[in-house]
């Protein structure tokens, strides 16, 4: 103990100190609570904190508004965004998993549904699902929609150019020729007699026919015209096998 002399009075409000000369200031004491300024503690109404916050415990840095509660949650493992039940905004967790962060790899999941008000990116921007449902990623060389499009259109050409090529658009008959002197013989359905068959052109069909007013086979002949097909703008007479 110095030789100080102490002085102990009463402001009007409160009790204050004094040694020797040297006002001390008010004493703190339960009806004169030091304030958190004062002390160099957190407000309760809030404030800036200079430096960082930690905690231990694996729930922690709750929200409470009306009768629901949500929180962080650390479990060395993953970190997870909480919910409480409904009128339990103090209590633990319920089941729900809005928000999951892998702490080994970095992923971030959710156990629900995700909805965006805009578009979704990946791969550091390079791709994304544009909010009409739309995908843009090199792989389609710009947005899918445009890869499908492009696709189609090729298969409809690739189509479009075989039909042109092989399709028959129109069918007619061409000039007619005249197969003369039909000999009577094996082949024509006749017996006896020794002439040799004779048939139209390869893709002809006969069109019509004369005997030349007598009843011999020799004399019997008949017109025909080939049997001719348009395709690709080409008129060609049908072969035979």
């Amino acid at each position: 103990m110095k030789d100080n002399k102490v002085y102990l009075g009463w402001s009007g409000t409160k009790l204050i100190a004094q040694v020797d000369s040297t006002q001390m200031g008010a004493l703190f004491y339960e009806k004169n609570p030091p304030t958190a300024a004062q002390t160099g503690a957190y407000p309760l109404s809030g404030g800036e904190v200079e430096g960082e916050v930690w905690s231990a415990v694996d729930n922690n840095y709750r929200l409470v508004a009306g009768n629901r509660g949500a929180f962080w949650r650390f479990d060395s493992s993953n970190m997870y965004l909480m919910f409480t039940n409904d009128g339990d905004p103090h209590g633990g967790f319920n089941d729900l998993r809005p928000l999951i962060a892998d702490f080994a790899t970095g992923k971030l999941s959710t156990g629900h549904d995700f909805s965006a008000g805009g578009n979704v990116y990946s791969g550091g921007g390079a791709s994304r699902l544009a909010t009409d449902g739309n995908i843009y990623g090199s792989v389609w060389g710009g947005f899918l929609n445009n890869w499908i499009a492009g696709q189609i259109a090729a298969q409809v050409g690739a189509v479009q150019t075989w039909v042109s090529q092989n399709y028959v658009s129109s069918v007619k008959l061409g000039a007619m020729g005249w197969l003369a002197s039909i000999a009577d013989g094996p082949g024509n359905g006749y017996t006896g007699g020794g002439g040799t068959m004779q048939t139209t052109p390869a893709g002809c069909v006969v069109i019509g026919g004369t005997n030349n007013k007598t009843s011999n086979l020799a004399g019997l002949g008949f017109f025909y015209r080939p049997l001719m097909i348009a395709v690709n703008g080409q008129w060609v007479t049908i072969g035979q096998d």
